[in-house]
């Protein structure tokens, strides 16, 4: 089918292009009147012990704290286990959600062989109320601290010789989340577009399937009708 001929068809059945048109409207305004989400990355971090012979610094530390940290996630997460995606570079509302949280280790590895060799903690938060997204961080890292004093005290390490954690960055940064308006409007009308000469063409097949039944011989139909139930 050239062009010319699929602009007549489009032509031709108009009242089928208008349906479709209608409902590339109304999706459309469900999609671009969606209210913002508001979201939070931060990572906590577990520290060695603050003692003269260890700084409490980032540096490659003796103590082997990627295990704890590991823990804390799966206390935290009471045993369920986050997903792993293909890139740690995955976002909540990348993935459609706009009201959840995300705690899990940081993965350096991908999808199929996760790597965790630092003691670093990914925490995401997603929410249409921005309070409520600064609510939880703090709420969060509070938890994963508590947790990390009481699996110390519990292997009865003294003061000076525990792990603590820290939020990086220390103050939380809450984003207002909208996408990119012009984006959807480009994907829907492209979407709208391929819907609307897939339904033309079929309706167009259909009708003239209908008139090649109507064309022929009572005779013939009769003949064919009859040999479909022999099939069956």
């Amino acid at each position: 089918m050239t062009a010319l001929e699929l602009v007549g068809l489009l032509l031709r059945r108009w009242y089928v292009v208008v349906v479709c048109a209608l409902l590339t409207a109304v999706g459309g305004l469900l999609l671009l009147d969606r209210p913002p989400v508001y979201y939070t990355q931060f990572e906590v971090v577990l520290l060695p012990p603050n003692e003269t012979v260890n700084p409490n610094t980032l540096r490659e530390d003796p103590y082997g704290m990627v295990p704890m940290a590991g823990l804390l996630v799966e206390e935290y997460n009471e045993g369920h286990h986050p997903l792993n995606m293909s890139t740690t570079e995955t976002t909540l509302y990348g993935e459609g959600l706009t009201r959840g949280e995300r705690v899990r280790m940081r993965n350096v590895g991908n999808q199929w062989l996760p790597i965790y060799d630092h003691p670093v903690i990914d925490v995401q938060i997603v929410d249409p109320d921005a309070a409520r997204v600064e609510s939880e961080a703090a709420r969060i890292a509070g938890d994963l601290d508590r947790i990390l004093d009481r699996r110390q005290s519990e292997l009865h390490v003294r003061p000076r010789s525990r792990m603590s954690t820290e939020m990086a960055p220390e103050d939380v940064v809450v984003q207002q989340i909208t996408g990119s308006r012009a984006r959807t409007a480009g994907g829907l009308a492209l979407l709208g577009g391929s819907l609307t000469v897939v339904a033309v063409i079929g309706v167009e097949r259909l009708s003239r399937a209908r008139a090649a039944r109507r064309s022929r011989p009572p005779e013939q139909v009769a003949a064919v009708e009859r040999e479909l139930i022999s099939q069956r």
